[in-house]
């Protein structure tokens, strides 16, 4: 009886567990360098998520230019800034915002490739993945600093 008794717990237990969701979903981010389309290899990769300069999550890039991050579940957008060497790198995924943001949703489920507003080059991506292209600062913009 007892025996019983602990066995209907610890399957109650376990049933319990494997209901929960992951508390975090793990994306890819590549950087890559909008004049010549290769990846970045950055110092720091920097995430924010919703807009909430509270939940930033770091990263490092590989040899191939991409950073694992994971996210929280639940959490609906991301934002991505990059430096290298200690400058920052300038975005080039927008002309108006300077923290443009990108549905995780859609990042999941299809991959996403933002806009190149500095050159013409394109990529594509694979569900779970985020390219983004920057382009290295000016010696006039880092002058600005």
């Amino acid at each position: 009886m007892f025996a019983a008794l602990i066995t209907f717990i610890l399957l109650g237990f376990i049933n319990s567990q494997a209901a929960v969701p992951n508390a975090v979903d793990r994306i890819t981010i590549q950087l890559l360098n909008s004049r010549n389309g290769r990846p970045i290899l950055t110092q720091d990769v920097q995430v924010v998520i919703d807009h909430d300069l509270k939940h930033i999550y770091y990263a490092h890039t590989d040899q191939n230019g991409v950073a694992t991050v994971e996210v929280p579940t639940g959490a609906m957008q991301v934002s991505v800034f990059a430096q290298q060497g200690g400058w920052g790198l300038n975005r080039c995924d927008s002309r108006e915002t300077p923290m443009p943001q990108y549905f995780l949703e859609q990042i999941r489920l299809n991959g996403l490739a933002a806009p190149n507003y500095c050159n013409h080059r394109t990529a594509t991506a694979v569900p779970g993945e985020l390219v983004v292209f920057f382009r290295s600062q000016t010696f006039w913009e880092k002058m600005k600093v």
